[in-house]
């Protein structure tokens, strides 16, 4: 009964995690919306994405590395590519955006942010079909049904 308890904490906080991470996909998803709109300007939402872009690449690599030491490798692998994209970028410098040449690349960064929700709401599903399995045993099993009253 304990273990039930833990893997259901544990996948809790795993989607809990999952929508930090869909919160900051969304968040830079409104933010080009509102920059290809001229309702925020350039220097701003530098400032604005360039803030979350550490956070959320921490966030995600330390969600992987709670997946693997606990044993969940289909889990950790389904968000692997992400992160080596993200440590691709902040190896390169690349993680960080530069308000004078936003406007060109703003269709690959766009791209690019899209791909990431993409990817997060996968993994949130994945995991919330997780999270169920573990909170809800009994849904999984057959309906048993007697033909006596009692």
């Amino acid at each position: 009964m304990a273990s039930v308890a833990v893997e259901v904490g544990f996948w809790f906080a795993v989607l809990c995690a999952t929508c930090a991470l869909l919160f900051f996909a969304m968040y830079a998803r409104v933010l080009y919306a509102d920059l290809g709109a001229d309702y925020i300007n350039p220097i701003e939402f530098c400032e604005r994405l360039n803030s979350l872009a550490l956070p959320e690449y921490l966030t995600h690599a330390a969600l992987t590395l709670i997946l693997v030491f606990h044993g969940n490798w289909r889990a950790a692998l389904l968000g692997a590519p992400l992160l080596l994209f993200h440590a691709k970028l902040f190896i390169a410098g690349d993680h960080l955006l530069d308000n004078t040449s936003i406007f060109n690349d703003m269709p690959k960064q766009q791209r690019a942010a899209e791909i990431r929700l993409a990817c997060y709401l996968v993994m949130m599903f994945s995991y919330i079909v997780r999270y169920v399995s573990f909170s809800a045993p009994n849904l999984t099993r057959p309906l048993r049904i007697d033909s006596s009253p009692y």
